[in-house]
């Protein structure tokens, strides 16, 4: 069984965004996009950290976030004329 990962890259997202990856994991069970973060606490919605030089910061919440990643991911891949042949990809989000 092979296992293959990619960590800390960027692509460009179709509506031209650049979106950052934290690590991919192409396995035998799926693909797996995870987005690391430490030092974060909130709730639900949205979820908070103080950076090392004292500013706050505010992002969505983990999961939802790399579900955005992961769907953009696969909108990207998609339009690849290599993978055209292919039956669609699911990307599971981690968090």
């Amino acid at each position: 069984m092979d296992y293959h990962a990619w960590s800390n890259f960027e692509f460009l997202s179709s509506d031209g965004s650049i979106t950052e990856v934290a690590l991919l994991v192409a396995s035998p069970r799926g693909i797996f996009l995870i987005e690391i973060k430490s030092c974060l606490s909130g709730d639900q919605a949205v979820w908070r950290w103080t950076s090392s030089d004292g500013r706050r910061h505010t992002v969505d919440n983990l999961l939802l976030l790399t579900n955005r990643k992961a769907k953009r991911l696969k909108s990207s891949l998609a339009s690849q004329p290599a993978l055209r042949r292919f039956k669609p990809l699911f990307i599971h989000p981690l968090g």
